[in-house]
């Protein structure tokens, strides 16, 4: 498990975005997560604060938003971390270049995952996540 890095975008707090499929339970992919629950964590007194829920449809999902190579800014670009179950490098990546950082975690329960944050920590993470993520047209494309 690893500590936080600095927050670049506000030091005192944290915004993290959690993608799932009710409001308790982390969806199993980022790229098709159609509801995102953000949250801000204060450093100062050590909590989690519910802020506001993004709800996608399909044609905004992640996974869209990646393969369809734009440069359009995503809802996800004004988070620090976003987690879900499971994502692919070609996301994780583009994200990253917008200073977010998709983690990846089988901790399904939000109110654990955040508690990692609390405590300064990032939840464990998921290595098995692109065996689960690649749909079937990265699939062929990987093998062509």
């Amino acid at each position: 498990m690893s500590v936080l890095h600095a927050c670049t975008k506000n030091p005192s707090q944290l915004l993290v975005a959690v993608a799932t499929d009710d409001e308790l339970t982390l969806s199993s992919h980022a790229g098709r997560a159609k509801h995102w629950d953000i949250y801000t964590i204060s450093r100062d007194n050590a909590q989690s604060k519910f802020l506001w829920s993004i709800a996608l449809n399909s044609s905004g999902t992640l996974h869209e938003w990646h393969v369809s190579d734009d440069g359009n800014r995503h809802p996800l670009h004004q988070v620090d971390y976003a987690i879900a179950g499971s994502a692919g490098d070609g996301v994780r990546n583009k994200l990253a270049l917008r200073n977010t950082e998709l983690i990846t975690t089988n901790e399904a329960d939000v109110q654990s995952i955040l508690r990692y944050f609390i405590e300064g920590q990032k939840p464990p993470s998921n290595h098995a996540h692109e065996q689960i993520c690649l749909a079937p047209e990265h699939r062929a494309a990987r093998s062509a």
